[in-house]
């Protein structure tokens, strides 16, 4: 925004919000470009073995059809 652009016109040439345009703005004012750079999101710590195991026995279950649902009883 070195040209004084309006924060609508920064937003449209990125095709972006104008709230992802402040939030930008609001981290360079607090960290410089360094606070621009992608941040890392979630754990980093491995998954446990029960995960795995509970995903790989979902992954391996019988599919059943999704033509019709299950008849409800009343």
């Amino acid at each position: 925004m070195a040209r004084q652009e309006s924060v609508t016109e920064v937003a449209r040439q990125f095709l972006c919000s104008r709230t992802t345009v402040y939030t930008l703005m609001a981290r360079y004012e607090r960290g410089g470009l360094m606070a621009l750079a992608n941040r890392p999101r979630g754990s980093h710590e491995p998954v446990p073995e029960e995960v795995v195991e509970l995903k790989a026995s979902a992954h391996s279950a019988p599919i059943t059809s999704a033509s019709s649902p299950p008849a409800r009883s009343r």
